[in-house]
């Protein structure tokens, strides 16, 4: 039923973050473009109509991919936090009618989030790697190199660096997710609002976790 559960769930969603994530990397290619060609534009007397239409093209491309940068950002987290949200709603009545228990819920909704989180940050990279394809990130990889290098002469090996990495990476993301579904799952205990619950939960929980870090 597990599997059910996350292919429902990747069925809602994909759509919207596929049209977000071919936007973003549409925008970032004609970005690209503009900055190969800005050196080739022309900046004579006789063509300064051109270079102007040209510098505002470049403008409002840039914003545009900017805007679009902050949408995916923003929808990510605004589409996972809806999503469990509306388990405790009217549509959660359905939901918590099926042959399946609250675990089940609540992994399917967090294995879908967690993907979908990786899957943004993997696009944003790659689209801002893109924009910038004649400079980034070629030109830094000298410096991680040189970091990795100094690791190793503390004694500190590739696979282990790597395995470390990506254990904190995941794990970070994975309470991060948690972070936003807590609050949601406590919220309808404090108030008669689910909506000024959650919040006020999540205020509580951020206070307290800051005390303790």
């Amino acid at each position: 039923m597990l599997g059910k559960l996350l292919k429902h769930e990747f069925r809602a969603t994909a759509r919207i973050f596929g049209l977000m994530y071919a936007g973003l990397l549409v925008l970032a290619g004609m970005n690209a473009a503009v900055l190969f060609f800005s050196g080739l534009a022309p900046v004579s007397m006789d063509a300064v109509f051109t270079s102007v239409l040209f510098d505002t093209i470049s403008s409002l491309l840039v914003l545009s991919y900017m805007l679009m940068l902050l949408a995916v950002i923003i929808l990510n987290f605004v589409i996972i936090v809806v999503r469990f949200y509306r388990l405790y709603g009217d549509e959660g009545y359905l939901w918590h009618t099926l042959p399946v228990s609250v675990d089940q819920h609540l992994i399917s909704k967090l294995i879908v989030a967690t993907i979908w989180s990786s899957a943004s940050a993997a696009i944003v990279f790659i689209s801002i790697g893109l924009v910038f394809i004649a400079d980034w990130p070629f030109n830094e990889m000298g410096t991680i190199t040189e970091a990795t290098q100094q690791l190793k002469a503390f004694g500190i090996p590739n696979g282990f660096l790597l395995f470390t990495v990506s254990t904190y990476v995941f794990t970070a993301l994975i309470a991060r997710i948690l972070s936003y579904f807590a609050p949601i799952a406590i919220g309808p205990n404090l108030t008669k609002s689910r909506l000024g619950g959650s919040v006020l939960a999540f205020v509580l929980i951020s206070i307290c976790r800051s005390i303790i870090e």
